[in-house]
């Protein structure tokens, strides 16, 4: 699978959807201190700063139309010649909103639903029902959510099916034990050909959409251009405890989507160790014997 390389806009400071468990908005809140909003100013800027083969994913630590000027980053976005992709809950949006957008050839919407456990909670208007209608035949639009969705919404999509999996945020969810990898990392946002950058609303961009505690802030694109992000400092210490067997500098040591070596050796690799443990026993085991005689 290619992935291209991309910049996710975070379009608000912290988002109040807040998909709690699984989305942790509470770390994201204490480690921000930036603009509240991007503005569009800004977004031009920093968007002259990356290359027209950069996709644009309109989606980040928060809902993108909470932030009143979404519409013309896409628009923007899309006129400047960059492949665009949006992931929303649709809160805030109205059908006027969905209509100056809907021209956009965007490569992948996905919507994320309400559901009856209220992990995703949004207020149901005729203008979301109605836009949620439209997106139900628009092409390469998929859904998805974290429960079985509400009444309102199974009216729209009678035949959709919910299958969640949290992806724990690299640790970063609510009662979560972070897993520690060992060995030297695998994940093709640590590519330059397939970086996946995420930017906040003062244009500071960070590693990937899992570092919702900031934890690895590269700079900003108000002052540096996307191609030296990858030769930042930051990155570069990131990819440095990635390579190593066990630095834990990167938040990718507690990442689910992150391979390794040892992971990749698999059950071959434990059948080759158990075979060397048994003959070293052997060995022992004879050694001793010779010994007591």
């Amino acid at each position: 699978m290619i992935h291209p390389r991309t910049l996710e806009i975070t379009t608000i400071a912290t988002c109040p959807v807040n998909c709690a468990k699984y989305c942790p908005q509470d770390k994201l809140g204490l480690a921000y201190r930036g603009h509240s909003l991007l503005s569009l100013q800004d977004f031009k800027r920093a968007l002259s700063n990356v290359p027209k083969d950069v996709q644009i994913d309109f989606s980040g630590y928060g809902e993108p139309f909470l932030n009143p000027r979404c519409k013309d980053m896409i628009l923007h976005a899309h006129e400047e010649g960059h492949t665009v992709v949006l992931f929303s809950t649709l809160s805030n949006i109205t059908l006027e909103t969905w209509n100056s957008i809907k021209h956009v050839p965007f490569k992948v919407i996905c919507i994320h639903l309400p559901d009856v456990d209220e992990i995703t909670k949004l207020k149901i208007t005729q203008d979301y029902l109605a836009v949620l209608k439209e997106l139900k035949t628009t092409r390469n639009v998929s859904f998805m959510s974290m429960g079985d969705i509400v009444r309102e919404v199974r009216e729209v999509l009678p035949d959709y099916k919910y299958s969640f999996v949290s992806n724990e945020r690299a640790g970063n969810c609510q009662a979560v034990k972070p897993k520690k990898k060992y060995g030297k990392l695998f994940c093709y946002k640590l590519d330059v050909g397939s970086t996946q950058y995420v930017m906040l609303p003062d244009c500071t961009v960070t590693l990937c959409c899992m570092d919702y505690g900031l934890r690895h802030r590269m700079s900003n694109l108000l002052e540096t251009t996307y191609d030296d992000l990858y030769d930042s400092e930051e990155m570069r210490r990131v990819l440095r405890s990635a390579s190593s067997f066990a630095d834990s500098f990167a938040l990718c040591r507690t990442c689910l989507w992150t391979d390794n070596r040892l992971t990749k050796a698999g059950k071959a690799s434990k059948k080759i160790l158990a075979k060397m443990l048994d003959h070293l026993h052997l060995l022992a085991y004879a050694k001793a014997i010779k010994n007591s005689v």
